[in-house]
């Protein structure tokens, strides 16, 4: 066996750490610190040199950073390491209003918040305050105004036709397929009840043919021609004829015009009944620019109603002695029974509306405004004075009975304002209530009476007459039976030679002729005499307060409800 040598195992020399002593560790750590610490205030230093030494002289100062807002001495390294810009002695930006993680020794801030003030250290008086950002306070809407109440409709109780300029003029069942024009209306088609819907556009449609309905309704079921509800066609239905020249003065030395294009009248009515004709709101359907009467009525018609139109400015073109004038009615009138309701008429050839012969009958104007309100250059009338231009005439042809005017305003503008009776007529059983009658030129209220016969049976109640410059009479009347109450007379004359009227509660001022009230001045609210001003006719004298028209102005005209 051989003997190996034993290897043992070097003792190293190295004292275990057991063996270190307190004061050798003390001091290996000391140093460790000392570097740390050196290190942490070196790169402080830079670190606010770089943010321009947010620190002067112990003052606090406010540091913004990242959209957080410190007082420095409450700013962490953390803090430190981000992108800041100190602004002493300046007012500091608000942050952005939305949250952001803060340190738990930050102050939040709210972005509408009065100057900061932090809970650990105050704010020195020399820092100045953070005001919030002004932002312009915008009031809450007002609420809005309640829409008007949709116009009042009977509702379609036949068939629905369509007319429109945008169909296709087929069939007339629907607004595609609408005829397109007022002459390509098939009436074969209609029976009582039924409706054709005018499409009026967003604001107008215009049409430009003669409508001319062939088909009677009846006492239960009329026929009705009315402007569409519906929104985008509710606008204004407008039939022109063609002429947009204005027509002319009396005496315009020249005019020029084609009566080759013009169409003669905007709706025309013959051997037809029980028809209305409704713009469903004031002015929804227009006829103007005729060359002739804007409508046209014969005596073979009756039961034919207008609602909610305007007529104006048709009329004729005729020369004499080289120079122009115009003539042809708003309304040609003749049949019986019918009504003009919510109407306006003015500025037309001759008269608002007009009848030939005795071909009347029951006729009533309810509601509706008559004027004229374009002035002639060089006199004070209407510019078509000199065909005698009145609101309502009754002309010709034997006895008329039955003629009702009431809630409406006539005038200003007219030679005479109601002219019932002229050229052998007698107009019998008149009634004239609750009406405005304004400056007519020669004559208020007039009823003439034939060489054979004599005017019976008037009445006239709650009457305002305002006719200072009126030349010849408040009112005239040269017949029997009337009875004039609670009504205004102001300017002119009243002459009554035939008959003493019954009369009461009236009141009369600044007139001539005969008595028929108190001697006592209205006192009306708004007035002048100028021929084409409307004014307001409020009675302020107690005298005279429950007397005259309750209608006192236009705008108490179209404030009236529409009880249709």
């Amino acid at each position: 066996m051989i003997n190996q040598p034993v290897k043992r195992r070097a003792v190293s020399t190295r004292p275990s750490p057991s063996s270190y002593s307190l004061k050798t560790l003390l001091a290996t750590n000391l140093a460790t610190l000392i570097v740390a610490v050196a290190v942490f205030f070196l790169t402080s230093i830079m670190f606010a040199q770089e943010a321009d030494m947010i620190i002067r002289g112990g003052e606090s100062v406010m540091l913004h950073c990242d959209g957080r807002r410190f007082n420095t001495n409450r700013i962490s390294r953390t803090d430190m390491e981000m992108t800041c810009i100190a602004l002493p002695g300046q007012e500091v930006p608000p942050p952005v209003p939305t949250e952001v993680p803060v340190e738990p020794t930050a102050i939040p801030v709210e972005p509408t918040a009065a100057p900061i003030e932090p809970t650990v250290v105050p704010i020195e008086p020399t820092v100045v305050p953070v005001e919030p950002t002004e932002v312009p306070v915008i009031p809450p809407p007002s609420p809005p105004e309640e829409p008007p109440a949709p116009p009042s409709q009977p509702p379609i109780t036949g068939r629905a036709f369509y007319v429109s300029k945008l169909g296709n003029n087929t069939d007339g069942l629907s607004w595609g397929s609408a005829w397109n024009e007022l002459n390509q209306v098939d009436w074969s088609q209609f029976q009582p009840g039924d409706t054709l819907l005018v499409d009026g556009g967003a604001d107008s449609m215009t049409y430009s043919t003669t409508l001319q309905p062939t088909t009677s309704g009846t006492a239960s079921e009329p026929i009705r021609i009315q402007l569409a509800s519906e929104n985008g066609r509710n606008g204004q239905a407008i039939i022109f004829g063609g002429r947009s020249t204005p027509l002319p003065h009396c005496g315009q030395t020249s005019y020029s015009y084609n009566p080759d294009i013009l169409t003669t009248n905007g709706a025309k009515f013959e051997n037809v009944s029980w028809i209305t004709i409704d713009g469903t709101k004031w002015r929804g359907i227009v006829i103007h620019g005729m060359n002739g009467d804007g409508i046209r009525l014969y005596a073979n018609t009756d039961n034919l109603t207008f609602r909610h139109m305007e007529i104006y400015d048709n009329g004729t073109i005729k020369q004499s002695g080289g120079t122009y004038y115009s003539d042809a009615k708003g309304i040609r009138l003749e049949g019986s029974n019918h009504i003009v309701e919510r109407t306006i008429i003015h500025d037309n050839g001759q008269d608002a509306i007009q009848s030939n012969g005795a071909n009347v009958s029951n006729f009533t104007i309810r509601e509706s405004w008559f004027y004229n309100g374009r002035e002639h250059p060089n006199i004070d009338q209407s510019y078509n004075y000199c065909t005698h231009s009145d609101a309502l005439q009754i002309f010709d042809g034997g006895v008329v009975s039955g003629i009702t005017i009431e809630d409406s305003v006539l005038g200003p503008g007219f030679t005479n304002t109601i002219l019932l009776g002229d050229k052998n007529v007698d107009v019998n059983n008149v009634t004239i209530n609750n009406v405005l009658l304004l400056k007519g030129a020669e004559n208020s209220i007039s009823a003439h009476s034939s060489a054979t016969t004599s005017v019976n049976n008037w009445n006239i109640s709650n009457v305002t007459v305002y006719g200072p410059n009126t030349a010849y009479n408040a009112i005239t009347y040269k017949g029997r039976q009337l009875s004039i109450t609670n009504s205004v007379f102001v300017g002119s004359h009243i002459n009554i030679p035939n008959t003493a009227p019954a009369v009461s509660n009236n009141c009369q001022w600044d007139t001539t002729g005969i008595d028929i009230g108190s001697d006592t001045n209205p006192q009306f609210e708004s007035v002048s005499p100028d021929a084409f001003s409307d004014g307001n006719y409020v009675i302020n004298e107690h005298t005279c307060a429950n007397s005259g028209s309750s209608i006192t102005s236009i705008d108490d005209l179209f404030a009236l409800p529409d009880n249709q």
